[in-house]
């Protein structure tokens, strides 16, 4: 299997506080990896780590190179974020917000040209926001405006995209609707996919690849299926849980409950 990033040693001091310590892992290209763990535990500070955003000791390499030599406009190129809650003018219009996804591959001299338009409305195309294109960004709804986010990462045409919690604040209908529609982009253009989800449900229905953080080291790794198990879900998030498979795809459907529940239940 190839890997987008190797990761090595990864350290992450703030305050005084250790908040990553000595991670190692490996996250495969072309795959959807999700990062989960509790809150405190240390997946957003890793993924931005990768991205760039977050100072650290240690090794982070992209395809062999270590990040921190990649040039900004060059990184740019290669990996888009989408970090929690973007903010953008309420009267911007949706294509003006995706075309911004082109700034990475154009110098400030450099004129709009063709193939920035057919790339600008490929990404409205496959994020479903083609009739929304003149639509302000204050006038869409939850999950319209981050798939509006999702169509300016892919206008920046990456290999990898970097997510940190995208259905924050979602309904659940918007949630499914944008990890949906992430993965079907996967899928379709071959990209890898990193991203960090708070619900481990959608954890599991969403990642082939799965990291799960405690205390601010990996407590498990691997391919979804075979990673999250019931022990490994009460070691992460302290709670016992039944692992039944969803009929129609085979994936995991975790379903948790207390002591109480299991005390009643004999």
């Amino acid at each position: 299997m190839k890997h987008a990033y190797e990761i090595r040693d990864l350290r992450v001091n703030l305050g005084g506080s250790e908040i990553l310590r000595g991670i190692d892992l490996n996250i495969p290209e072309g795959r959807t990896t999700v990062i989960v763990g509790a809150n405190g535990s240390g997946k957003s500070t890793l993924l931005r780590s990768i991205s760039r955003l977050q100072r650290r000791e240690g090794k982070i390499l992209l395809r062999g190179r270590e990040v921190s030599s990649i040039a900004p406009r060059e990184y740019a190129r290669e990996v888009a974020l989408l970090p929690q809650a973007p903010e953008a003018p309420e009267n911007l219009s949706t294509i003006d917000l995706v075309s911004r996804g082109r700034d990475p591959h154009r110098r400030w001299w450099d004129q709009w040209s063709k193939q920035d338009e057919e790339i600008v409305w490929d990404a409205l195309s496959a994020t479903g926001l083609t009739e929304l294109a003149e639509r302000p960004l204050g006038t869409l709804s939850g999950g319209q405006r981050q798939r509006a986010w999702i169509a300016l990462a892919l206008a920046q045409s990456p290999s990898v995209l970097l997510l940190d919690e995208p259905t924050t604040y979602l309904d659940v209908a918007y949630q499914l609707d944008v990890l949906e529609t992430v993965t079907t982009l996967q899928r379709e253009r071959g990209i890898t996919v990193v991203m960090v989800l708070h619900d481990l449900g959608m954890a599991a229905r969403f990642s082939d690849h799965i990291i799960a953080m405690r205390d601010g080291q990996v407590a498990a790794v691997g391919d979804t299926y075979t990673t999250l198990s019931t022990t490994v879900i009460k070691d992460v998030f302290g709670i016992d849980s039944v692992l039944l498979s969803d009929p129609r795809t085979s994936r995991p459907v975790i379903v948790p409950h207390s002591a109480h529940e299991s005390m009643e239940a004999r």
